[in-house]
């Protein structure tokens, strides 16, 4: 293989493990988030609050809870087996859906 042949497949190579990878979340406070809906629909996001309701999805395997700090909430869909209790200080990341105010969670951190 030529140089040129073997860096473009190195470099196409290195393209598909970068896109495979999930986008780097950005730390946002509650009250932003809900002042800002729209800036940060349907990106990756990383938000901290405190537990105010929490309830199983049904059927499904996971959780559904609501986050509140600065006196803005959100609510959060994990999927995975990220059990919180009202009152636990957690860390979400996940993509935000602004149409409900949700976020769906693949990262439930309980501090």
């Amino acid at each position: 293989m030529t140089n040129r042949r073997w860096i473009v497949a190195s470099l196409l190579g290195l393209a598909c493990v970068l896109a495979a990878v999930p986008a780097l979340a950005q730390r946002v406070p509650l009250p932003t988030l809900f002042s800002e809906r729209a800036r940060f629909a349907e990106r990756t996001i990383t938000v901290e609050g405190t537990v105010a309701f929490a309830a199983p999805l049904g059927s499904a395997a996971g959780q559904r809870f609501t986050l509140i700090d600065g006196g803005a909430t959100v609510d959060v869909m994990a999927v995975a087996g990220f059990p919180v209790k009202v009152g636990d200080r957690v860390e979400v990341e996940g993509v935000y859906k602004p149409g409900p105010n949700l976020i769906q969670a693949f990262r439930v951190t309980v501090r």
